[in-house]
C-alpha cells in the first residue's frame, strides 16, 4: 500500500462498528431506565416528593416510627419527660390510651386524644408530647401533645389526674417504640411508661409484668392502637 492511501473499511466491517454503537446506546439507556425506575420507586415507597398526598414523607405506608429528637442543651432537659412518633397507617382510625395501675392492680383506661379519617384513605401523623410538672414542683402532672392528621393541626392537653395518678416524686420513665415497626390492627404500640418505684426498664413490656407492677405504687402505660 502506497504511503496517504487510506484503508477503506468493508460494508460487514461498518454494518458491525453500527451494531456494536447501537448495542452501546441500548444498554446505556436501559440502565438509565433502570436507575430513573428504581429512584421513582423509592420516592413512591417512601412518599417523598410529588407521591406525598397527605403522608409523612420519608416512612413507608403501613410503618410506625419514633421520632429522633436532636439531643442539645434545651431538649437534653426535656427529653425524659418528653417523645414522638410518626405513622403513615392504612387503616382508619388510631386511639392513645394511657393505663393507670396500682400496683398490680389495674384502676383505669382513659382515651388521651384520637383521629377518625373521613374518607378512603388511611391515617398519617407526626405526634408530640411532653410532661409539665405542677407547682408543687412533682411530676408528671400535665400531658402536652401536638399532631398533625392529615394536614390538620391539633393541640391537646391531658391531665393525669384523670386516671388517678396522685404525683409521685420516685419517678422513672421507660419508653416504648423504639425501631420503625409493621402496624398491625389491634396491637398496642407502646409510648411511654411512668413507675413510681424509681425504675426505668430497657423493653416497655418488662415494666408491665406482674412482679414489676407489684414494686411499684403507681403505673401509667401510654399506648396507640390502630382498628
Amino acid at each position: 500500500m502506497k504511503k496517504g492511501e487510506s484503508i477503506m473499511k468493508s460494508d460487514n466491517e461498518v454494518l458491525k462498528e453500527k451494531k456494536q454503537h447501537t448495542k452501546k446506546i441500548v444498554l446505556f439507556g436501559g440502565a438509565l431506565l433502570i436507575i430513573i425506575v428504581a429512584g421513582l420507586c423509592y420516592l413512591y415507597d417512601m412518599n417523598w416528593w410529588f407521591f406525598n398526598d397527605h403522608e409523612v414523607a420519608g416512612l413507608p405506608t403501613g410503618k410506625i416510627a419514633p421520632i429522633e429528637v436532636e439531643n442539645d442543651e434545651i431538649t437534653s432537659l426535656l427529653i425524659a419527660n418528653s417523645g414522638g412518633i410518626k405513622f403513615n397507617a392504612q387503616q382508619k382510625e388510631a386511639t392513645i390510651y394511657l393505663d393507670y395501675y396500682e400496683y398490680d392492680h389495674f384502676k383505669k383506661q382513659d382515651t388521651v386524644t384520637g383521629w377518625i379519617s373521613d374518607g378512603s384513605q388511611g391515617i398519617s401523623s407526626e405526634v408530640y408530647w411532653i410532661t409539665l410538672d405542677g407547682e408543687d414542683g412533682m411530676m408528671p402532672e400535665t400531658l402536652r401533645m401536638q399532631s398533625g392528621i392529615n394536614g390538620d393541626s391539633a393541640r391537646i392537653s391531658y391531665d393525669f389526674a384523670n386516671v388517678g395518678w396522685k404525683k409521685t416524686e420516685d419517678l422513672a420513665v421507660t419508653f416504648g417504640l423504639d425501631i420503625e415497626e409493621n402496624i398491625k390492627k389491634g396491637k398496642k404500640y407502646y409510648l411511654q411508661i411512668w413507675t413510681a418505684n424509681g425504675r426505668c426498664y430497657s423493653d416497655p413490656s418488662e415494666a408491665l409484668k406482674k412482679e414489676a407492677l407489684q414494686a411499684s405504687p403507681e403505673t401509667m402505660a401510654m399506648y396507640i392502637v390502630f382498628e
